[in-house]
């Protein structure tokens, strides 16, 4: 009994090393036919990898026409015409304008004024003041616009739209009451006590940004010369109304002006005139 006892636990060692060895014989089998694969596929990849790059070689060595590496890809779609492509390649991001975002420069000249964020700062007259940018009156000439008593307008400065963008080349051209409605001095009471070297500077409120403006000259104009046509073109940079400005010798220049001279009907009988250059 103990005989067969043995015989039968010698026969389940060696079921037991056979089904051993063909569970390792099968796993071995698996991984070789997986490396096997494997380098099948890398093989294949570098075949087409390599004639790639022959075809590429023979195209440009048979070709006259150059290859070009585009910095960066366009994403466009298959309506874009050659044209509207480089149109996308050579668009530049426009800089924001000093006038803020909300100045429309198509607006009509005969509209009403409208608030920049930009203001005028004369040092030496400890003037600052904030700026409104303004059209025509219903009678051609630039506005100024007044208001009852205690109303700001009497103490901004007015930017006419039609001149220049301060710091822009060209000529910008700015008005100021000298007085309020009751004769108190207003903002620009003092200016003809400026003198050439004198600086004037246009700011951008809530920003680093300012242009500094020197003086030239300060001339006393009668109404009837301000009509003079090489007068007034030096005011506005050309005839006003005209939405353009004709000085062409590359600088941004100021203009200031306000009434003075005897007050009847209403009206001043002359006008001081600021002119200044923007500093280099």
């Amino acid at each position: 009994m103990v005989q067969n006892d043995r015989s039968i636990s010698r026969l389940k060692s060696r079921l037991y090393y056979f089904r051993r060895q063909f569970l390792l014989a099968i796993l071995l089998l698996s991984i070789t036919m997986v490396v096997s694969c494997a380098q099948n596929e890398t093989w294949k990849e570098e075949i087409l990898l390599s004639a790639s790059h022959v075809n590429q070689k023979s195209v440009v060595e048979n070709s006259n026409i150059p290859i070009s590496h585009p910095v960066r890809e366009l994403r466009t779609s298959k309506s874009n015409s050659p044209s509207e492509i480089e149109s996308l390649r050579t668009t530049k991001t426009p800089i924001p304008s000093i006038l803020g975002t909300a100045y429309d420069a198509s607006l009509d000249l005969h509209a009403g004024p409208i608030p920049l964020p930009i203001k005028i700062i004369i040092p030496i007259l400890d003037v600052d003041a904030p700026i409104l940018g303004v059209g025509l009156t219903e009678d051609n000439n630039m506005d100024a616009p007044k208001g009852l008593y205690g109303d700001p307008n009497w103490s901004s400065t007015f930017w006419y739209r039609g001149s220049a963008v301060p710091g822009d080349i060209g000529t910008v051209t700015m008005a100021g009451h000298v007085n309020g409605p009751g004769g108190e001095p207003e903002t620009f009471a003092r200016i003809r006590k400026l003198k050439p070297g004198d600086l004037i500077i246009i700011k951008v409120e809530n920003t680093e940004t300012a242009f500094y403006y020197v003086v030239d000259e300060v001339k006393k104009y009668s109404l009837l010369e301000l009509i003079e046509p090489e007068i007034s073109t030096r005011i506005f940079g050309g005839s006003i109304g005209t939405e353009g400005n004709r000085l062409t010798d590359g600088l941004s220049h100021l203009t200031l002006i306000t009434c003075t001279g005897n007050y009847a009907d209403g009206e001043f009988d002359h006008r001081i005139v600021v002119f200044s250059t923007l500093r280099d």
